[in-house]
């Protein structure tokens, strides 16, 4: 639930389609760039040009003849996320936010032959950080998602309707609260990353208590946790950490294959309303982690196989 201060469409819906995060997301831009297309066409098109890296340059007459799609299927090619059409250009969008890219994925999208008369396909790859491609799967530009919240919060002041502005910074508020802009960094990185290491010390306590251990680190992209043990005689593996996309929540993972991690019960709310975690006593937080972390491997030992 959000925050009754944070009065957001998108961050009330998001906790509904956490299995669909990326599919929620494309659905979400998609829908503001149709809206702008058709109400504020000027804004669309400057955030139009810099998605495409200058391929689109449209003016007032054929903004009419863009159609922007999701989830198109090109069988056997794949499915990306966003098809962007008008006459003679196609262009390609695959959004991802903590998932990696496919090996062989986009190289597959530009087998995807193109509309009759059309240019070639341009290929758009759209992430948080910086990708780790084989040369067959560079894209012919790549975006981050930093980058468009700048454009859109540098176009938003020219955005004319009522509309367009409540639809854009509804946008832009769910991706800051998502961890997906860059702001500034302040004085608060020093005490953060010592908070977290102390965090580190009392996960190490709550496991000890509970006969598990910490095995190793398990920070990667987006996230930042650590892998651990279950009881003596026990084999099963979690991970216990924090998605950058949702830092205000503890998550726990059961490894169920090869690199195959599945979520056994919900988050713990590190910032709910009744006991803010932060302004419990050590000992409580301890025990807060303690209480979360057994009804987490009691919940995976029954439903295991």
């Amino acid at each position: 639930m959000t925050q009754p201060d944070k009065n957001n469409l998108l961050l009330a819906l998001v906790g509904f389609a956490q299995q669909q995060y990326e599919n929620f997301i494309t659905e979400v831009f998609a829908h503001l760039l149709r809206h702008l297309l058709m109400h504020d066409p000027k804004v669309a098109r400057e955030v139009l040009k810099k998605l495409t890296g200058n391929r689109l340059r449209l003016d007032s007459h054929t903004c009419a003849d863009v159609k922007i799609d999701t989830q198109t299927e090109f069988p056997p090619h794949g499915r990306p996320d966003i098809v962007i059409r008008m006459p003679r250009q196609l262009v390609i969008v695959e959004v991802k936010v903590d998932a990696e890219v496919s090996p062989g994925q986009i190289s597959r999208y530009r087998k995807i032959p193109p509309d009759r008369g059309a240019n070639p396909s341009f290929l758009v790859l759209w992430t948080r950080f910086e990708p780790d491609l084989q040369p067959e799967d560079e894209p012919d530009w790549a975006v981050r998602w930093y980058e468009l919240a700048e454009w859109l919060e540098a176009a938003a002041e020219y955005l004319m309707q009522e509309s367009s502005r409540y639809l854009c910074n509804q946008f832009l508020d769910f991706l800051k609260e998502r961890g997906l802009t860059m702001e500034h960094v302040g004085r608060e990185l020093i005490p953060g990353i010592q908070a977290l290491s102390n965090f580190r010390a009392m996960l190490d306590v709550a496991l000890k208590d509970l006969r598990m251990k910490i095995t190793k680190g398990g920070t990667g992209l987006g996230v930042v946790g650590w892998r651990f043990q279950g009881p003596p005689r026990k084999l099963r593996k979690f991970w216990i950490g924090f998605e950058y996309s949702q830092p205000t929540k503890l998550c726990l993972y059961e490894l169920k294959g090869r690199n195959s991690w599945e979520s056994v019960r919900d988050p713990l709310d590190m910032s709910s309303e009744d006991e803010p975690f932060c302004e419990l006593s050590k000992k409580q937080q301890i025990k807060r982690l303690k209480t979360f972390i057994q009804s987490a491997v009691t919940k995976a030992k029954r439903r295991r196989p």
